[in-house]
C-alpha cells in the first residue's frame, strides 16, 4: 500500500493514511487521529499541529501488510526529527542517495532536497512505534532565528534552508533525556486543552534534546561515556525515585543511600546525564506536575501545592510564576487564552 500525503506535515500523513485504510479521521481538540481497522492490523496514528510550522506524528501500530509513505510530491520539505522506539523503520531520501534503517531506540535528523524522492517504509507483520517532529522551516525560522547562533554552522544552515536546496542527515542512538521525554509523550493521556498544551511543550523539549545531543557529539562533550553501566542504572533509579515521590522531600544523602552511590558521584552523574542538578530536576518535575493538575481543574491551588511537595503556598506561587510567567491561580485562564490565540493564528495562516 502506498500513501501520498497532500499536505507535508503530521496531519497530512494521518489524513492520507486514513483515506488509504478506509478510516474516518477523528479530530478532537486539534488532535487528528485514526484507529487502524482490524482488517489491516491494530493501533493508532495521531497528529498534533502546533503554531509556527511545528507538528508531531505519533505512530503505534501493528500492520498486516507493508505501507510506503511517499512524500515526494509535497512542495514543502520539512526538517524531520525521527525517534524509532520499536520496529523496523526504513527511510530513503534525496533520490535514494540517502538510505538508512533506523535501529530501535535511535533517532535521526533529516531534510530532503526539494523535488527529490522521499519514502518511509513500514514492513507488514510487525509492530511499529515511532515519533516524528516535523518542522516547516519557512514558518518556524521566525520563531528560532535569534537562538541559532550557538549551534554548529551546518545545523544553522539546515534550519535556514527554507528552499530545501541541500539535504542533511544525522543518526545515532538517542540519549536518556530523549528517552524520558518520549515516555512522557506516549504515557500522558490527558484530555482536551491539557493534552494539546502538554504535547506541544514536550515536542519542543524532545527536539531540543536531540539538537543538544547532536551538538555534544560534534563538540566532543558526551560525558555519559565516562560512567560504568552500574552507575548509570543507579542514577536512573534516583531520577525515577524522585518522580515517584514528588510530595516527599528527600535529601541528597538519603537519595544516595537509596540508590547505592556516594553523594558526589550521584550529583555529578545526575548533572552529566540530565543536564541539570538534582534540585533543579526536582523543582521542574514538581512544577510540571502542578501545571497538569491545575489544568485538570479538579483540585484547589493549596491541594495542588501539597500534592507536589510544597508546604509553603507562597513559595509555591513564587516558583510557579518563575517557571510559567503567571501565578497558579491564573494559569488555567492564561492557558485557555493562549490556546484560543494559537487556534485563531493557525486558522488565519491557512486562510492566507
Amino acid at each position: 500500500m502506498v500513501v501520498k500525503p497532500k499536505i507535508n506535515n503530521a496531519v497530512g500523513v494521518v489524513k492520507a493514511l486514513g483515506e488509504a485504510l478506509g478510516q474516518q479521521t477523528q479530530i478532537t481538540n486539534k488532535v487528528c487521529e485514526i484507529v487502524v481497522p482490524k482488517s489491516n492490523g491494530s493501533g493508532f496514528v495521531r497528529a498534533f499541529e502546533f503554531p509556527m510550522g511545528l507538528s508531531l506524528l505519533m505512530v503505534d501500530i501493528h500492520l498486516r501488510d507493508s505501507i510506503t509513505i511517499n512524500i515526494t510530491d509535497a512542495s514543502i520539505k520539512p526538517l524531520l526529527f525521527v525517534f524509532n522506539i520499536k520496529g523496523d523503520f526504513i527511510h530513503h531520501l534525496d533520490n535514494n542517495h540517502i538510505q538508512y534503517r533506523l535501529p530501535i531506540e535511535s533517532s535521526s535528523i533529516v531534510s530532503n532536497v526539494k523535488g527529490r524522492s522521499q519514502f518511509i517504509y513500514l514492513n507488514g507483520g510487525g509492530q511499529h512505534r515511532f515519533i516524528i517532529a516535523m518542522i516547516d522551516r519557512y514558518r518556524y525560522l521566525g520563531k528560532i532565528e535569534s537562538t541559532l547562533e550557538n549551534l554548529p554552522e551546518i545545523l544553522v544552515s539546515t534550519f535556514k534552508d527554507i528552499e530545501s536546496r541541500v539535504s542533511f542527515f544525522y543518526m545515532n542512538a538517542y540519549n536518556i533525556s530523549c528517552t524520558e521525554c518520549i515516555k512522557k509523550i506516549y504515557n500522558k493521556r490527558i484530555p482536551g486543552l491539557v493534552n494539546y498544551t502538554y504535547s506541544e511543550a514536550k515536542t519542543l523539549e524532545l527536539v531540543a534534546c536531540l539538537i543538544d545531543q547532536y551538538c555534544e557529539e560534534v563538540e566532543g562533550r558526551n560525558l555519559v561515556l565516562n560512567y560504568k553501566p552500574s552507575d548509570l542504572e543507579a542514577i536512573k533509579k534516583a531520577k525515577q525515585y524522585i518522580q515517584d515521590n514528588l510530595s516527599v522531600t528527600t535529601t541528597i544523602p538519603e537519595l544516595a543511600k537509596i540508590v547505592g552511590l556516594n553523594q558526589q558521584k550521584l550529583k555529578k552523574g545526575f548533572k552529566d546525564l540530565y543536564q541539570k542538578t538534582i534540585r533543579q530536576f526536582l523543582r521542574e518535575e514538581r512544577l510540571e506536575r502542578a501545571s497538569v493538575l491545575i489544568l485538570r481543574n479538579e483540585m484547589n491551588i493549596g491541594a495542588v501545592a501539597e500534592e507536589v511537595g510544597y508546604q509553603n503556598k507562597s513559595h509555591f506561587a513564587k516558583r510557579f510564576k518563575e517557571r510559567y510567567g503567571v501565578l497558579p491561580k491564573d494559569f488555567l485562564s492564561s492557558s485557555r487564552d493562549k490556546w484560543q490565540k494559537n487556534a485563531e493564528t493557525h486558522e488565519q495562516s491557512h486562510v492566507l
